[in-house]
């Protein structure tokens, strides 16, 4: 795909986005992912965090059995999945429902079944019309993000209300290091995404689409794959020694260093991880 059909897949997914039901969110957010719908996940768990309010980041069947049933407390259940039969997903709804907790599910169609159990439980299902649906479901999430404080609050809804030309201002401002990156995803020879918290949903977004190795950026060094590292600038001074230490021992590392808010960084490394690609997913 070249990068003109990842910016009208952008878009596309971005219109999905903005027009997809808002879920509720009330009291603790539990924000749970099932494999391969991680970036979502991590968007929204990352903007609740930054908002002031209280979350969780973790997968449907550790909500299910492990967290929820131990707390007495007001919350909200998230789940995003691209599986049309994902029992887990079914099974941390119904573990919601009985405990009084507020659940959503996040995905393209399911299946007819599971749609219908939804219906049963009472659950919000918020449906995914998308060629893109991880992209999708990834531009939806930014938007359901709470409001943040004090003056972080108007230039973030700035951002996410801005961003139509997303794609066109990535590949603007980061133009050289998507070519190097793009250059070495085609060579080969066992290229890794590396992350720091912000910069997950980029790297695990490119393995999706590409098939390659994840690993937090202060592996790397350990590791010795070169790859692709995707960070925020307000994370740069906690990894610059992992940084040098690549350096030194001649790792190659094509960074991917957004200058955003560290919310909406989130959401321009997946774009950045897309272009890399060549694919929308």
């Amino acid at each position: 795909m070249q990068s003109s059909s990842v910016k009208e897949a952008f878009r596309e997914a971005l219109r999905e986005a903005r027009s997809s039901e808002r879920p509720r969110l009330s009291g603790e957010v539990i924000v749970a992912a099932s494999p391969g719908a991680e970036p979502p996940a991590r968007v929204l768990y990352l903007g609740v965090l930054h908002s002031g309010s209280r979350s969780v980041y973790t997968r449907p069947s550790e909500a299910a059995l492990h967290f929820m049933p131990y707390r007495d407390f007001d919350a909200t259940l998230v789940v995003f999945t691209l599986d049309p039969k994902d029992t887990r997903a079914l099974h941390a709804v119904e573990a919601a429902v009985n405990l009084g907790v507020s659940a959503y599910v996040v995905a393209p169609r399911l299946h007819p079944a599971y749609e219908e159990r939804l219906r049963e439980l009472g659950s919000g299902y918020v449906r995914i019309e998308s060629r893109s649906p991880l992209l999708a479901m990834t531009l939806a999430a930014l938007h359901w993000v709470p409001d943040m404080q004090g003056f972080r609050r108007e230039r973030f809804r700035a951002e996410v209300e801005s961003l139509d030309d997303a794609a066109e201002w990535v590949e603007e401002n980061y133009g050289r290091e998507l070519e190097e990156a793009r250059e070495a995803v085609s060579g080969g020879g066992g290229l890794a995404a590396y992350y720091t918290p912000t910069g997950y949903a980029g790297a695990r977004y490119l393995s999706l689409a590409l098939g390659t190795r994840t690993a937090p950026l202060e592996e790397a060094p350990k590791i010795g794959s070169p790859g692709v590292a995707f960070m925020a600038s307000v994370e740069e001074p906690s990894y610059r020694d992992v940084l040098l230490s690549a350096r030194v021992r001649g790792l190659k590392l094509h960074v991917i260093n957004i200058n955003t808010d560290p919310v909406t960084a989130g959401i321009y490394s997946v774009i950045a991880a897309a272009l890399i690609a060549g694919k929308a997913i």
